[in-house]
């Protein structure tokens, strides 16, 4: 338990402070909050504005929404680009971009093998059925 909370805080770690919380904001309504704006505020906007906006933000309810994909990168870029300055947070950002490549590197592994046995199981079927033909004949 202990390592897969250190495992954790090393991604979780970056988003942690002031700075992204600024980062998030900004993307936050680079992607969703001007299309609240559309919606609710009234201006004087063409009608299928207001509709297409008030259907976005319908569609950000749903829990399948990968808005967030869209939202946290965005975030992530800003915080590069506004706080270039800040040390710790570059350091941080790198080792959860050095631990995200490791792991991706063990998922990859694992699904290699994971096909590998497969292939191995099927061609173990294979030759099975062959040996059944050969012994019928």
């Amino acid at each position: 338990m202990k390592r897969f909370v250190s495992w954790l805080w090393k991604y979780l770690k970056p988003f942690t402070n002031w700075r992204f919380l600024i980062s998030f904001g900004l993307a936050w309504i680079i992607t969703n909050g001007m299309w609240y704006v559309f919606a609710f505020i009234p201006m004087r906007l063409p009608d299928w504005l207001v509709w297409f906006s008030r259907s976005y933000i319908a569609f950000l309810y749903i829990p399948t929404t990968p808005e967030k994909l869209i939202t946290i990168p965005m975030a992530i870029f800003f915080q590069t680009q506004l706080f270039k300055g800040d040390e710790k947070t570059k350091a941080q950002l790198n080792d959860m971009y050095a631990q995200a490549k490791s792991d991706w590197q063990k998922v990859k592994r694992k699904f290699r093998e994971f096909i590998r046995k497969i292939k191995i199981k099927i061609a173990i079927i294979k030759q099975r059925k062959m040996m059944k033909k050969e012994v019928e004949k």
